[in-house]
């Protein structure tokens, strides 16, 4: 499907200012975890590199090691938010990671991911630091291709709000990945984002995406209408996540209502 570029007037510009706090934005969130890219490819200079990047254009780059700047957003946030700030999240997503790494084949067979066979505290504070990393993930994604990051998702990594209804979310299965899953159970990928705007507000009024581990994705739509009511599902809001298949193309797609 071809689709229209967002008019470059309706895009917002941080202008070197961090969004989650508005201190200089001087460091780059890596677009996967440095630790993931490490545990799937190792570090530089090992015989997995160079990989390639394909880009949602087509064109293809080659990475060198995981501090590759092309595996990096721009710079969005300062180094406080980044490191000491998130840092409880980021632990909580080694620990994800190394249960995808170790349960990947039985949760693509099973098609169920249940939180709490990584943690005791899934219920709790586990799920919460989880989703948070998504949660910034998403805010960098958004601070990437132009838009504002909504105050209710910082109010949520604040610890200001618990509600993460601002997004839709789902864990799924890209069907296309795991038709070729021989190849792709060794690759991380995002999909190519989707973009609405608003000709009242000139701008972004939301922003799709999904970020994979191998066939395992987040699929996340982020409402970034501050005069739109966050109607969201939220991240990981339960324990146990049922994955079905879905196609690629995130203009088409439609979130599970229960």
């Amino acid at each position: 499907m071809t689709m229209k570029h967002v008019p470059e007037e309706y895009l917002y510009d941080y202008e070197g200012v961090c969004w989650w706090c508005g201190d200089a934005a001087n460091s780059r969130e890596h677009k996967w975890k440095k630790s993931e890219i490490k545990g799937m490819y190792g570090t530089a200079g090992s015989q997995s590199y160079p990989l390639l990047w394909i880009h949602e254009d087509g064109t293809s780059k080659t990475v060198q090691g995981p501090d590759s700047d092309i595996l990096k957003f721009e710079k969005s946030l300062c180094q406080n938010c980044n490191n000491a700030r998130s840092q409880p999240f980021d632990l909580a997503y080694d620990r994800w990671v190394q249960y995808l790494r170790a349960n990947y084949d039985q949760i693509i067979e099973s098609r169920v991911i249940d939180l709490r066979d990584i943690a005791d505290d899934a219920g709790s504070e586990f799920r919460l630091d989880l989703a948070k990393c998504f949660a910034k993930h998403i805010g960098c994604r958004v601070a990437d291709k132009a838009g504002r990051v909504p105050t209710s998702l910082i109010a949520f990594l604040n610890g200001e709000s618990e509600s993460s209804a601002f997004v839709w979310t789902e864990l799924s299965i890209s069907r296309s990945a795991l038709e070729n899953h021989d190849v792709t159970r060794h690759m991380l990928g995002m999909q190519r984002t989707v973009a609405d705007y608003s000709h009242e507000a000139r701008a972004l009024s939301s922003l799709k995406g999904a970020l994979l581990h191998g066939a395992l994705q987040l699929i996340w739509d982020i409402n970034l209408d501050p005069g739109r009511e966050d109607t969201g599902s939220g991240i990981l809001t339960s324990d146990i996540h049922w994955l079905r298949d879905v196609d690629d193309d995130l203009y088409t797609h439609r979130f599970l209502v229960i």
